[in-house]
């Protein structure tokens, strides 16, 4: 049970509720506390019923899941007003706080083969899984003490074979699925290409643009971002990489994944 893991470490349960710490200490390991609380004035239950779908969509997936590169599942607890999912803990934070702290500083051509392959691994093996993240981005991408990223953040994730309405964040989000057209794991092979699109030109995709924008812009413009001229250096030791970048944001993107051959 959740509350026995959590007392095992000799903290208080509500206490680690009230300072919204994100770590205690079980079995020796770390662990991470993502937890939701209900709002009281949700009258309809339309929220409610939202977060109650993401809880059980990433309970259920993410047991299932066994990767070096796809976070691991410790425990998850709900009651009255809280949801709480146990993972284990990434010294690094998310993908999304290692870039900020970089401050659109270039990172080394082995270090976006590195994140790219990583990444693209645990893509690999959760769409062998036959589920579907569709909500892959920087934020829900977690990075280890050794710099080794790891999937996160299930909520939204379906079957391949039965996928419901839920979306992610439009920022992210391949065409297809902004017009509710019919799709399958592609989508996240867009997501991932425009991963490696920031990991090599070091800028949000579409930086100045807000996230309805960005769909209409994608959707209804066929928009992708432009590489950056500046970046040369990092362009020509990547080499099939970028040919990789290039495509994953182009109309066509169901037969790309793999990168071992880049």
């Amino acid at each position: 049970m959740l509350t026995s893991l959590i007392s095992s470490s000799g903290t208080n349960f509500l206490r680690v509720l009230i300072v919204k710490s994100i770590m205690v200490y079980t079995k020796k390991e770390h662990v991470a506390i993502k937890w939701v609380k209900l709002q009281d004035n949700d009258e309809r239950g339309t929220l409610t019923s939202l977060l109650e779908t993401q809880f059980f969509r990433e309970v259920t997936h993410l047991p299932r899941l066994h990767h070096q590169n796809v976070v691991k599942y410790v425990a998850a607890c709900k009651d009255t007003h809280f949801y709480f999912i146990l993972t284990e803990y990434q010294q690094k934070g998310s993908l999304r706080v290692y870039l900020n702290k970089l401050e659109h500083k270039p990172i080394s051509s082995k270090k976006v083969i590195s994140f790219a392959l990583d990444i693209a691994h645990g893509m690999e093996y959760v769409h062998a899984q036959g589920i579907i993240h569709r909500d892959l981005k920087p934020e829900n991408v977690l990075v280890d003490g050794e710099l080794h990223p790891k999937i996160a953040d299930f909520g939204i994730s379906c079957e391949a074979s039965k996928c419901d309405s839920l979306r992610g964040t439009y920022r992210w989000m391949a065409p297809e699925m902004i017009k509710g057209k019919r799709y399958g794991r592609e989508v996240d092979v867009y997501s991932f290409g425009l991963i490696l699109w920031e990991l090599v030109s070091g800028t949000v995709p579409f930086e100045d643009m807000g996230p309805c924008q960005v769909a209409v812009a994608v959707a209804n413009r066929n928009s992708r971002p432009i590489i950056p001229s500046d970046y040369p250096h990092i362009l020509v030791c990547i080499d099939g990489t970028m040919n990789v970048v290039q495509r994953h944001c182009s109309e066509d993107h169901s037969h790309l994944f793999l990168m071992e051959g880049s």
